[in-house]
């Protein structure tokens, strides 16, 4: 048995409920869990819980204790019915059974309801903070991969897979702060319009359309592998050129000019050519307080190339 004191205070301030309908096993892991500052509801049977969770806010409880034999509604009937509830709201409570049986089948049974862990009465102070510990920080890795996916979605361009216009406004914040606190610093920044998207998607179709979109992006992207590219509008590119490519910008810029067609064929935009006019400038130490100046520069000088032909 593990020292209790390994886990003083550790469940200071998190809201667990116990579902018990004996009293006495109810009121002795009650006084555990509140010895170590825990807050506890206390429910009599799986409905009693059910009742008392719907008028609860989706997040009030940290977890559930959760009896497995019990009158009215037993524990594993409680269980698939809270988690069938929390499908439409997208968040789960760690449950955790507790009950004299220790077969396999009644284990089985358990996880296969939906707990998360199994607890052999009696409760011991230690297994009990321990299985509480473990399975909220299980709770919060998969809250944290799920935020992170939905902060990946959020900045994401849906049809190319580069960053969108809102990362692209982070990163010129990003950029304006290290201007007010960096003494060396170099990047530059390259603005690109693709060519003709307005008649290829009158002439050829939105399909076809996109595809141009895609085919540019990537020719960007492959152009500048060590530096993000962001999709800023319908027919608009910005590349932040930091490192590596910083180092080689007049060559690749170059290179990125080589794609000016004034227009394409259906049949070379589906054989992956893209085309557009672009402009480019670079940080300018001294001189520059905000990336927007950077950016008004290549802007003039892609409005310039667009004119050329």
């Amino acid at each position: 048995e593990i020292s209790p004191y390994v886990f003083k205070d550790t469940l200071n301030g998190l809201k667990i409920m116990i579902v018990e309908d004996n009293e006495i096993n109810s009121q002795i892991t009650k006084e555990i869990l509140e010895e170590e500052g825990a807050v506890v509801i206390t429910a009599e049977n799986g409905l009693d819980c059910l009742s008392k969770l719907s008028g609860m806010p989706n997040g009030t409880l940290d977890a559930i204790l959760m009896d497995i034999n019990m009158p009215v509604m037993d524990g594993l009937e409680a269980t698939r019915r809270i988690r069938k509830s929390e499908l439409s709201i997208g968040y789960t409570i760690p449950i955790i059974a507790m009950t004299a049986s220790t077969s396999e089948e009644s284990i089985k049974e358990a996880l296969g309801a939906g707990m998360n862990a199994f607890l052999t009465k009696p409760v011991r102070v230690a297994s009990l903070t321990k299985a509480l510990l473990e399975n909220m920080r299980n709770r919060y890795k998969s809250v944290q991969r799920e935020l992170t996916q939905v902060n990946i979605l959020a900045n994401t361009d849906a049809l190319t897979g580069v960053k969108n216009a809102t990362a692209y406004m982070a990163s010129i914040e990003s950029l304006n702060e290290e201007i007010r606190t960096k003494d060396k610093l170099h990047f530059a920044v390259v603005l690109c319009d693709v060519n003709g998207l307005k008649i290829i998607n009158d002439k050829f179709g939105h399909d076809i359309g996109d595809n141009y979109i895609i085919n540019s992006c990537r020719i960007i992207c492959r152009i500048f592998g060590h530096s993000p590219v962001f999709r800023i509008g319908g027919d608009e590119f910005a590349v932040m050129i930091t490192g590596r490519d910083y180092e080689k910008r007049k060559e690749l810029f170059k290179e990125l000019r080589n794609h000016n067609e004034k227009y394409l064929t259906s049949n070379e935009i589906l054989q992956g050519k893209g085309a557009f006019s672009c402009g480019m400038s670079d940080y300018i130490p001294g001189e520059d307080t905000v990336t927007s100046e950077i950016i008004k520069r290549a802007d003039v000088e892609l409005y310039a190339h667009k004119q050329t032909y």
